[in-house]
């Protein structure tokens, strides 16, 4: 870990960021991290993490924290919760859709 960084974390779309400060660094891991934006931001659902690659200029994937620096951005990609029972995918990408609002809304009291 070193100094004080800064993230910005994205949820669903860029209209919905947050800023999020590490007092003591980036953590050593991606799961240290990812506990700590859950803990921080008080997110209930499976998430997660992709960073903004500088070279694609996309989002992908962290695998390693040695992909994001003091000031990076970072994307909460949360976890499909009916995917793993319902069927046809069609029916769980509609149902997600529909409860994104009101799983976000939730987190935001």
């Amino acid at each position: 870990m070193a100094g004080r960084a800064v993230l910005r974390i994205i949820f669903a779309d860029q209209s919905d960021s947050r800023k999020l400060t590490l007092d003591s660094g980036i953590p050593a891991t991606v799961e240290e991290l990812h506990t700590f934006v859950k803990t921080s931001l008080q997110l209930k659902e499976d998430f997660r993490l992709q960073y903004m690659d500088v070279d694609f200029n996309e989002f992908m994937n962290l695998t390693s924290v040695s992909e994001i620096q003091d000031k990076s951005t970072l994307k909460v990609i949360y976890s499909p919760i009916f995917c793993r029972i319902l069927s046809p995918p069609s029916l769980c990408t509609q149902l997600t859709h529909l409860m994104r609002p009101q799983l976000l809304e939730a987190q935001s009291l």
